[in-house]
C-alpha cells in the first residue's frame, strides 16, 4: 500500500461533502426554481433569460455537490445578474447572501473580493435601474446585508478553526500520555531484560525469574497502551477522560509495595541500594498524583540500570506529608555506559511537568557521583494533562 504524506488531506479537504450547506443549497434552489418559473409566465422566455435560468440551475447543483467552487461561482452570476435588464428573483438575492457567507468561511479573503464584487454590482444596478427596488434605497441595505454575511462567515471560519485546534491539542497530548508511559515502563523494563541476558552463560534459574518477570511487566503495559489507543477509535466522544481526584487510602500502601518489587529486581539484575520511604498520618495520595510518581520513580529506576556502576551503592529518599512529595537519590555513573543522565528525554520531561506544576527539580552530575532532589506539590495542584487516561 502506498503511503501518502499527511499534508495531502489538507489539500483535498476542500473537496470533501459539508451535508449541511448542501442540504441548504438544496433548500434554496427549490426556491429560486419555483419563483423563476413565475417570473417566466409574465415575461417572454428570451434568449437571455433562458441562458440565466439554464446557468443558474447548473451552478445550483454545481454548488450542492462542490461547494467550494459552487459558491464563488454562483456569487459571481447573481452578481452579475443584476446588471440585467430582466429582474433577479428575490430567491437569487437570499442566495447570494448565503453564497457569500459561504464563500468567507472556505475563505476570509476570497470571501471579501467576492463580497466587493457583489457590493459594486449592487449599486450599479441601483444606478442604472434607478425605478427598481435597488434603485429606491434598496442597495444600500442589501450591500449592508452582504458584507455581514461576509464578516459572519469569517468569524464561523475562525470558531471551527479554535475548535479544531483544541481537539488536535487534546489528542496530543493524549497520544504524548501514552508515547511517556511506554517510555517509563516498557523501555526501562527491556533495558534491564537486556543487562540480564549479557551474561547468558552463567545465569542461574533465579536470574531467568527476573527476566520472565521483567517481560510479563512489559507485555502487560503494552497491552495498556495498545487498549488506551483501541479506546480512541470507538469513543472518541469520551477518549480523553483523564483521571479525576478522588480519596484512596491504599493509594500510599500501593505505592510503597511498588517501591519494594522495584528495589528487588533491581537487587536481582546486581544493583544493591537502599530506599526510605516514610510518609506523615495526615499525608494522603489521590489517584491522580499516584501514576505520575510511580511513573517519575519508574524513570528514576531505570536510570540506575543504564547509568549506574553495579558495584556502587545507590541511595533513594522518598518523602510524603500533606503537601509535598521529596524524592531525593544519589548513585555513582559508570563511564563503560552510553546515554546522558543530566539531558535524557526522560528526565526532561519531568523536569517540565513539575516545573509547570510549581515543584523544584534540580539535578547535580558529576564525573563520579550523580543526585537529584525533586519536590512535588500535592492536595489539588495539579492538572488533568499530566495523567494516563482512565476507562482503557
Amino acid at each position: 500500500m502506498e503511503m501518502k504524506p499527511i499534508n495531502e488531506k489538507a489539500d483535498t479537504a476542500d473537496n470533501d461533502s459539508h451535508p449541511y450547506i448542501s442540504s441548504t443549497v438544496l433548500l434554496f434552489g427549490a426556491f429560486i426554481v419555483v419563483e423563476q418559473c413565475l417570473l417566466l409566465r409574465k415575461h417572454l422566455l428570451t434568449p437571455p433569460i433562458f441562458v440565466s435560468f439554464s446557468l443558474e440551475l447548473f451552478l445550483i447543483f454545481l454548488f450542492f455537490i462542490r461547494p467550494k467552487i459552487g459558491s464563488r461561482l454562483e456569487s459571481v452570476l447573481i452578481s452579475i445578474e443584476q446588471l440585467a435588464p430582466f429582474p433577479t428573483p428575490s430567491s437569487s438575492l437570499l442566495m447570494l447572501l448565503y453564497a457569500s457567507f459561504v464563500n468567507s468561511y472556505f475563505s476570509a479573503k476570497k470571501g471579501l473580493l467576492l463580497g466587493i464584487i457583489a457590493i459594486l454590482c449592487t449599486c450599479i444596478s441601483g444606478f442604472l435601474f434607478p425605478f427598481s427596488v435597488m434603485g429606491k434605497g434598496g442597495c444600500l441595505s442589501f450591500s449592508l446585508l452582504i458584507a455581514l454575511f461576509v464578516c459572519c462567515g469569517t468569524i464561523f471560519k475562525i470558531w471551527k478553526a479554535k475548535e479544531v485546534h483544541s481537539h488536535d491539542e487534546v489528542f496530543t497530548q493524549y497520544n504524548l500520555t501514552i508515547a511517556r508511559y511506554l517510555h517509563d515502563h516498557i523501555a526501562n523494563n527491556l533495558s534491564a531484560i537486556i543487562l540480564a541476558t549479557e551474561s547468558k552463560d552463567s545465569m542461574q534459574q533465579t536470574d531467568l525469574d527476573t527476566v520472565q518477570k521483567m517481560a510479563t511487566a512489559a507485555l502487560f503495559q503494552t497491552r495498556e497502551a495498545i487498549r488506551a489507543l483501541e479506546y480512541v477509535e470507538k469513543s472518541e466522544s469520551k477518549a480523553f477522560t483523564f483521571v479525576h481526584h478522588s480519596s484512596n487510602s491504599s493509594a500510599t500502601e500501593e505505592l510503597e509495595e511498588f517501591i519494594k518489587e522495584h528495589q528487588e529486581l533491581l537487587h536481582a539484575l546486581g544493583f544493591d541500594g537502599q530506599i526510605f520511604f516514610s510518609n506523615s498520618d495526615s499525608s494522603t495520595l489521590t489517584e491522580a498524583e499516584t501514576p505520575f510518581i510511580r511513573n517519575l520513580l519508574t524513570e528514576l529506576f531505570g536510570n540506575i540500570v543504564k547509568h549506574s556502576k553495579a558495584d556502587d551503592r545507590y541511595y533513594m529518599i522518598i518523602s510524603i506529608d500533606d503537601q509535598n512529595c521529596y524524592i531525593e537519590m544519589t548513585d555513582s555513573p559508570s563511564q563503560d555506559k552510553t546515554g546522558v543522565v543530566n539531558n535524557g528525554s526522560g528526565l526532561s520531561y519531568y523536569q517540565k511537568k513539575i516545573l509547570e506544576m510549581k515543584g523544584s527539580f534540580h539535578i547535580n552530575s558529576k564525573k563520579h557521583s550523580w543526585s537529584i532532589c525533586i519536590s512535588l506539590p500535592l492536595n489539588g495542584r495539579w492538572t488533568h494533562s499530566y495523567f494516563f487516561p482512565q476507562n482503557h
